[in-house]
């Protein structure tokens, strides 16, 4: 449907734990193909998303909502994403209000540092 309206879109294969070993790269790559790009659209709202404007992406969901045959109910589906973040719903949505609400949804304020992490995880420093 997005390509036949001239959009190129992009896979950056699986991830999750439902696809064991087979999407290691997956949020490296998103983020490479997101730092190439001024915009992020798409019908669903998903992670590319929150990471794009993150980056300081122009961000919009619109068109007719994906729909998953086998989507679990109890996740709330589209009426929950909508409902939760209304503000990134829209051909033109405030990047400023993105980038905040990405910020928040995505725990930038609890990143860990380098040696935080070191120290979470009992890892050692490697020196080249």
């Amino acid at each position: 449907m997005y390509e036949s309206k001239g959009f190129r879109v992009i896979c950056h294969g699986e991830r999750g734990s439902r696809w064991e070993g087979t999407g290691r790269d997956f949020l490296r790559k998103q983020l490479a193909a997101l730092r190439r790009h001024r915009k992020v659209a798409s019908n669903r709202l998903g992670s590319a998303l929150f990471y794009g404007a993150s980056v300081g992406c122009e961000v919009a969901v619109y068109g007719d909502p994906m729909q998953f045959e086998d989507e679990r109910p109890e996740y709330g589906g589209t009426a929950r994403r909508q409902r939760l973040w209304p503000e990134l719903h829209g051909t033109s949505v405030d990047p400023g209000l993105a980038a905040e609400v990405a910020r928040r949804e995505l725990g930038f304020e609890y990143q860990a540092t380098p040696e935080e992490l070191r120290r979470m995880f009992g890892w050692k420093r490697v020196r080249a």
